[in-house]
């Protein structure tokens, strides 16, 4: 609860009303969400310790206040001390990022000296860059039109891997009728593998503004759909051969997409594709 309350009180210091932070939470995917808590409550521990306004956190230099927190961490008794720094710097860094006139705080030079001194770089480059890319990708969808049944149908798999983090696996499983609307929202039945187990979970997509929108994505490609003539029920199909829609061809379909929105190269394509 304490991270969460720190985010919350971060995003209302740099201007967003309580439903829009409350939207950024709900789009957020549940496991990117309890982590980012997590690193967050570290950087709540530390604010705790000094007397700092919370517009520090949103400033010019929000780095310096993030290394101050990760020394703090490193010399604290912790067994796990490394895994602490490493979900601070990482949760820290995008929160921060987001929220205040620094827009890419990892790369800081104290946060890049800091990581390389304690040999924090192993794992997490990758995701952040990731996080990096969807921000361009996202950009891609703002700034053009997407008209033909293909890009119709790119825009809203793009979408909902990005809103969802579903593998392509299960992108591949949702029929129509899995598909129900609430409010203004969508819910999506599934059924994923946890523990060696089957479990069903509903994912819900939520309607905001703009062209970014998954709800508003979603059921663009399911009015193009409709005009499709194929008598399959998946959600996803590959058009040109009238097929159901394999992973492999989502990965593919996807890494061409993001390719064309301008991010990196093929590897860091492919690895938004495949989440």
């Amino acid at each position: 609860m304490r991270g969460e309350q720190l985010y919350i009180r971060i995003a209302t210091a740099a201007g967003l009303d309580s439903g829009t932070v409350n939207t950024l939470i709900a789009n957020m995917n549940f496991e990117t969400w309890r982590k980012r808590r997590s690193g967050l409550t570290l950087l709540n521990d530390y604010l705790q310790t000094v007397i700092i306004p919370i517009t520090s956190l949103i400033g010019d230099r929000p780095d310096i206040l993030l290394l101050n927190a990760l020394n703090w961490v490193k010399n604290q008794n912790q067994i796990n001390k490394i895994q602490q720094l490493k979900s601070l710097r990482t949760h820290g860094s995008v929160t921060l990022s987001q929220f205040s006139k620094m827009t890419n705080v990892s790369h800081s030079p104290l946060i890049r000296d800091f990581t390389k001194g304690e040999h924090l770089s192993s794992s997490s480059n990758p995701r952040l860059k990731v996080v990096w890319n969807l921000d361009i990708l996202l950009q891609y969808i703002t700034n053009n039109s997407f008209i033909s049944s293909i890009d119709v149908q790119l825009v809203a798999m793009a979408l909902f891997v990005a809103y969802t983090a579903t593998r392509m696996t299960e992108l591949c499983r949702f029929k129509l009728q899995d598909i129900t609307s609430l409010d203004s929202d969508l819910n999506l039945e599934t059924e994923i593998f946890k523990g060696g187990k089957i479990v069903q979970e509903t994912i819900r997509l939520r309607r905001h503004e703009g062209k970014c929108c998954p709800v508003q994505a979603l059921n663009a490609w399911l009015n193009t759909r409709k005009n499709i003539k194929v008598e399959l029920n998946t959600l996803w199909l590959d058009i040109v051969n009238k097929k159901e829609a394999t992973p492999s061809f989502c990965s593919k379909q996807l890494t061409s997409f993001i390719r064309r929105a301008g991010i990196g190269n093929l590897i860091q394509a492919q690895r938004f594709a495949m989440l």
